[in-house]
Formats: C-alpha cells, sequence, structure tokens
C-alpha cells in the first residue's frame, strides 16, 4: 500500500500541532471588516486591527462554527444574518419563523452575539414593510428570551423607501439596523432615516466598488471616521466590504482586485478608524490561556481602557455558575491564574472587565484543557493521529502553521469505500481515533493542549481499509487491544481467526512498518492503517 499522490501533492511550510485558545469575542472598535471572510484576511490587509465579518446563514441548519472559530483566532467578530429557505410573509408562518430563530442564535449564542435578520427583503414578493416588521418584533422576543444580551438588527433591504417604512414599523424593537452601500456617501441616508432621539447603530455589511478605483476604499472609511466623530450617539459600527473572497463573486473578491488589495492595507497600516467601542473596556487582543502544568494555566488579555476583571470557568457538561471575585486594582493588562484544574476536562472560560463610568464587557466564551502532548515529526509524509481530546478540531485549529494556507494539498483523509479527501475542499475538522497523512518540508516539534480521554476509547471500522488513529497520549501494546461487534469481544488474534480483520496493523517511518499482535504497539501521534472485513465492528483502546 502507499499514500495517494504523494510525488504530485503541494510542498507544505513547517507546522505546529498545537491547540490556541486566542480568539476575540467582543465587538472590535475598528469599522474594518468583510463580507464572505475566509482565512489568512488578518495578515493579508488587517495589520493586527480587529474588524466583522458578515455570513448569511439559513436557520435550517446548524451555525457555522468552524468559521466562526476560525475567524475569531483572527480577530473578526461574527454577524449572522439570518434567514429561513422560506421567507415568512403570511401571519400564521412568523411564530414558526421567531422559534427557528431563537432556536438557531441559543445553538450560535457561544460564539455570536450579533444577528440581522433577513436579507433584501423589498426584492421577495409580498413581503412588504409592515409584514417584515411584524416577523422582526417576534424574532427580536425569540431571540433575547435565549441570548438577553445579543444585539439584534433589521436585515438591509435595497431600497430606501423600503428602510424608512421598515424603520418606522419596527420602532425600538431592534437594537442596530443594517445596510448595503453601492454610492459614496450612501450610508449617510440610512443613518439618517433610523427613527428615535436615540438613534440605533448601523451596521454596513455590504459596501463595494466594481469596477475598482484606487482610493475608493479610503474614501469609504474616511466618511464613517467623518460620522463618528459627528455623532457619538449613533455610530457606524462596522463596514465590510463585499466581499473578502467568495465562488461565484470573483469580480467582487478583494483578494482578486491588487488596487483594493493595497487600499485596504494602507488604511489599516495607517487610519485606525474607530466606532463607539473605542473608549469602552474592551479586548485589544486575544484571550490567551498558557498552560502553567497539568492543573494550572493562566488567562492573560488587554483592554484598551483601565478596567477591573474576573473570570469564570467550569468543564463541559456543567453549565455557568457564578463570577470568581474582581481584581481590585485597575489596568490594562490582566492575567488571572486559574489551579485545581483536571487534565481530564475541556474547560469553558468566560473573561469579564469592568471600567469606571463603563459597563461590564464578558469576552468568551473560550475553550482550553491543560494536558500536554508532543511529538517531534520528520520531513516528508508522516501517518498522524489526534492524541489528546481538544478543545476544537478545526484543522487550523489543531494543526498551526506559520502561514494560512500551509496545510491546504499536504493533509489528507482516508474512509474505506470513498477513498482519500484532501484538506479543505473535502474536510475541515480532525477527528480523534482517524489517522491522516501530513507532510513537511522540514521537521518540527508538534505540541496538542487539550484534555486526557478516559475510559474505553472506540474506534469504528467499515469493511476494506481503514486509516485509523491511536486515541491516546500513553503507548498501548496491540496485545491489550480489543474488538467487538456488540455481542462478542475478542483479542486482535481472535478476532483474525474469527474472520473479522487482519491483526498485522501498518504505521509509517519513512516505509511502512508491520505492527504484530505479539509485538506491535500503538503510539501517541501515530495513525495505522488497518484491514477490516466488516462493517459493524471497533476496536476497543484502553489505558495499559
Amino acid at each position: 500500500m502507499r499514500a495517494l499522490g504523494m510525488s504530485s501533492l503541494v510542498p507544505a511550510t513547517v507546522l505546529c500541532l498545537s491547540c490556541v485558545i486566542s480568539s476575540a469575542a467582543a465587538d472590535s472598535m475598528y469599522v474594518y471588516g468583510f463580507h464572505s471572510w475566509a482565512p489568512g484576511a488578518d495578515l493579508l490587509v488587517m495589520n493586527g486591527k480587529t474588524g466583522y465579518h458578515v455570513m448569511y446563514e439559513s436557520i435550517n441548519h446548524d451555525p457555522p462554527y468552524s468559521q466562526m472559530v476560525r475567524a475569531h483566532a483572527e480577530g473578526f467578530t461574527p454577524i449572522l444574518g439570518m434567514f429561513d429557505d422560506h421567507t415568512p410573509v403570511h401571519p400564521s408562518e412568523v411564530e414558526q419563523f421567531a422559534r427557528k430563530c431563537g432556536a438557531y442564535a441559543e445553538k450560535a449564542r457561544h460564539l455570536c452575539h450579533i444577528y440581522h435578520i433577513g436579507n433584501e427583503m423589498d426584492l421577495i414578493q409580498d413581503l412588504t414593510p409592515e409584514m417584515y416588521a411584524r416577523s422582526m418584533r417576534a424574532v427580536y422576543d425569540a431571540v433575547k428570551s435565549v441570548q438577553p444580551e445579543a444585539i439584534v438588527g433589521c436585515g438591509a433591504p435595497i431600497g430606501l423607501s423600503y428602510f424608512e417604512n421598515m424603520a418606522d414599523q419596527v420602532g425600538d424593537e431592534a437594537d442596530a439596523y443594517q445596510a448595503h452601500v453601492y454610492v459614496p456617501q450612501q450610508f449617510f441616508w440610512y443613518m439618517q432615516e433610523v427613527p428615535g432621539a436615540e438613534r440605533k447603530p448601523m451596521y454596513v455589511t455590504e459596501f463595494t466598488r466594481i469596477p475598482y478605483n484606487q482610493g475608493a476604499m479610503q474614501r469609504f472609511y474616511l466618511d464613517a471616521q467623518t460620522w463618528n466623530a459627528a455623532n457619538p450617539r449613533q455610530q457606524l459600527v462596522a463596514g465590510c466590504w463585499f466581499v473578502y473572497d467568495l465562488y461565484g463573486w470573483d469580480s467582487f473578491c478583494l483578494v482578486n482586485i491588487p488596487e483594493a488589495i493595497e487600499d485596504y492595507d494602507e488604511l489599516t497600516r495607517a487610519l485606525p478608524v474607530s466606532n463607539q467601542y473605542a473608549d469602552r473596556p474592551i479586548l485589544t487582543d486575544s484571550v490567551c490561556t498558557t498552560r502553567l502544568d497539568d492543573s494550572t494555566v493562566s488567562v492573560e488579555w488587554t483592554t484598551n481602557v483601565a478596567s477591573t476583571t474576573q473570570v469564570s470557568y467550569y468543564p463541559d457538561g456543567a453549565e455557568f455558575s457564578q463570577w470568581g471575585p474582581f481584581r481590585s486594582e485597575l489596568g490594562t493588562a490582566h492575567t488571572e491564574v486559574i489551579s485545581g484544574l483536571s487534565d481530564y476536562e475541556i474547560y469553558t472560560l468566560i473573561a469579564r472587565s469592568t471600567g469606571v463610568g463603563y459597563g461590564d464587557l464578558a469576552a468568551g466564551p473560550y475553550r482550553f484543557g491543560t494536558a500536554s502532548s508532543s511529538k517531534g515529526l520528520p520531513a516528508g509524509w508522516s501517518l498522524i493521529s489526534l492524541p489528546l481530546r481538544m478543545p476544537y478540531t478545526y484543522a487550523s485549529a489543531v494543526l498551526r502553521g506559520p502561514a494560512p494556507g500551509s496545510l491546504e494539498a499536504n493533509l489528507y483523509g482516508y474512509r474505506s469505500g470513498e477513498g482519500y479527501s484532501i484538506y479543505p475542499n473535502d474536510f475541515t475538522e480532525l477527528q480523534r481515533g482517524r489517522g491522516y497523512w501530513l507532510r513537511l518540508d522540514e521537521g518540527a516539534l508538534c505540541e496538542q493542549q487539550g484534555a486526557r480521554a478516559s475510559g474505553t476509547q472506540e474506534v469504528a471500522l467499515t469493511s476494506g481499509w481503514n486509516l485509523i488513529g491511536h486515541p491516546l497520549e500513553v503507548s498501548v501494546p496491540l496485545l491489550l487491544v480489543q474488538v467487538s461487534d456488540d455481542t462478542q469481544t475478542y483479542t486482535l488474534a481472535e478476532a483474525e481467526a474469527a474472520g473479522w480483520l487482519q491483526a498485522t496493523l501498518y504505521s509509517y517511518d519513512s516505509g511502512y512498518v508491520d505492527e504484530t499482535p505479539s509485538s506491535g504497539v500503538l503510539q501517541p501521534w501515530a495513525g495505522y492503517w488497518l484491514l477490516s472485513y466488516r462493517d459493524g465492528i471497533r476496536l476497543l483502546v484502553d489505558r495499559p
């Protein structure tokens, strides 16, 4: 046997396999942002600034957890536009639509707190401003019931007259409004139409200039800066270019417009266009957890104004219980040391900052573990696996590299009957118990931080060749591994005699190595080929 297409794959850069919990969940103090963000935006144009990213998602599917985790890690605050595959246009449909939006927000609440309802509603037949407002009010109540701190805003229509009527109908039952802007200063018109003396903030979730003229980006953000300086009670919170990178919109993609890239890079480097959050106790960089030992972590973050801090943390399966005590001293650099943790648990952490004269800022939740495992991998091909339970399973969170895109065409999975799959076209998350091919240009010391697995670990097998991974961070002799089909349990040798599988496994170390039941050992970080003759069986792996 041999790995698929080794000679044809694109060379990879050196990677570090580790779990870094460093995501900014608080609102960005900068107006910058993108519709349809993609990995690498922070390095391409952001110059260390945070921002926003817009996603429109059907409430009939799960929230885009992986995308939000990745975007958080690059410093982008998500804005979720919620819609139904069938837009409600009759009163009888409103209650069901609102209920589904509330359920969706409950799923997304740990990674998102800004929602906009609908998109370009005036293009939908029979959806009048009055009908939309009825739906908006019902959704507002449904989302607030499960996530009281959420920002629930109106979607963006195309026409100004629809916006005026919609805003009059919705009134105070919206926390924010959304606009699409395609001509200079167009967002001024929308801002001035928001009702009420305490006018609600605005999110421009789409702006673009096609064909692009050099300097157009600067003009938009300078207009935003001018408005925000003159209107402290009604801020333009975010201005998101349509689009960063999205299939089917190639001529609009920032990554395809060199002049737009140059302008955006120059903007974020030289002109910090800020919003209402610039003078509140918000994060100016990511929350980071640093493992000190198997039971202790240090949590660090900074705020832009002096504040006091407190944290809450709890293991998976538990609920938020209470905040810890506030640190009494004011400061902008914050460190909390948490001890007495179990290295068999994944924890959720929330950090909170309170500045003098300002309200609370809750940042998080973040997930982390205290167990650590490392392995040196050589240059070239390796069969790898995940030895720990990880807080996040997205490949870029587990396999961290020095440059975006370094995993592309260098990380492969395999399923019997389906063949090879390639990252990120075919999969984006890694699973413990599965093996993966990884190619490195140079050797690397790889590390992970997560939680040890307790109890018997099961690895499901299907008929044919299976690429499996050792699910523990300790070595386990194959003599101790069992095979079960729920009615009978055998050793590997017994399972081979029963015709269930081939008992010899194959590891890889510059070539294939036979791992026999009598002398073979499952090693942490290692992947193995195993031939099964039937479906419905699984390996049982226990700590020795």
